[in-house]
């Protein structure tokens, strides 16, 4: 009887040990179709809403948001704490802005995209905001979350799935120690993310409302701040 048990025990073990690989590996398969998804994406026009905190500073903005390939963005304060109208523009290797008010809005700055003036409080870069620069982290970082599947619900009436990974290893998840995903299932597109530290507190949270793809977005919008999408 005693050995019946202890079989059972171990076999519930491996079972659990299986069912958790086939999460990680279902989770790494998802976001490898969602970078296959985006690589046949030529363009794509949303709202982007953004919330970063660290350190006891905070800054929430939400931008219309286009993306053109090759590695085209542009990035539209609408909306968020400040810089209402400012214009963010990254293209061949450089950001150009163009502040939407006071004596600076006369002129337009080429700036790195690690200068602080044009990155998030946590270090995400104008060029990194389109969704890919996230897939390909995790696609290469993976092994050091433990991820799974958590749910599928709605969200802004797209039907999502939820992903949870958990950090092993804070070091190498740059101190995020858990994170929420929501991917559009039927697009394989993202949507949402949030990033928690160790305490349970926001690092960071995005989402992209409305996304419209392929819609043939101009060159110009990429070139100068002062053209509007028509």
């Amino acid at each position: 009887m005693k050995k019946s048990y202890i079989k059972l025990i171990i076999l519930c073990a491996v079972l659990l040990l299986i069912a958790n690989s086939a999460y990680a590996y279902n989770v790494k398969q998802l976001f490898i179709e969602m970078r296959q998804r985006f690589n046949e994406i030529n363009d794509f026009a949303c709202i982007m809403r953004d919330y970063q905190a660290k350190d006891g500073e905070s800054e929430r903005y939400v931008y219309d948001f286009y993306y053109k390939k090759p590695e085209k963005v542009r990035m539209d304060i609408i909306g968020g704490d400040k810089n209402i109208g400012t214009v963010l523009i990254y293209r061949n290797g450089k950001v150009k802005v163009k502040a939407g008010r006071g004596l600076v809005s006369l002129f337009t700055f080429s700036l790195d995209p690690r200068n602080k003036r044009v990155r998030g409080l946590n270090g995400f870069t104008v060029n990194e905001s389109a969704g890919n620069y996230f897939l390909d982290m995790h696609i290469e970082n993976l092994e050091s979350f433990e991820s799974r599947i958590l749910r599928e619900e709605k969200l802004d009436g797209d039907e999502a799935l939820v992903i949870e990974l958990v950090s092993k290893d804070l070091d190498k998840t740059d101190l995020i120690a858990r994170e929420l995903v929501w991917i559009d299932k039927e697009r394989m597109l993202l949507l949402k993310f949030i990033f928690y530290d160790k305490d349970g507190n926001i690092m960071q949270s995005t989402q992209y409302e409305n996304l419209k793809l392929n819609v043939g977005l101009n060159d110009k919008l990429f070139k100068k701040p002062s053209y509007k999408r028509e």
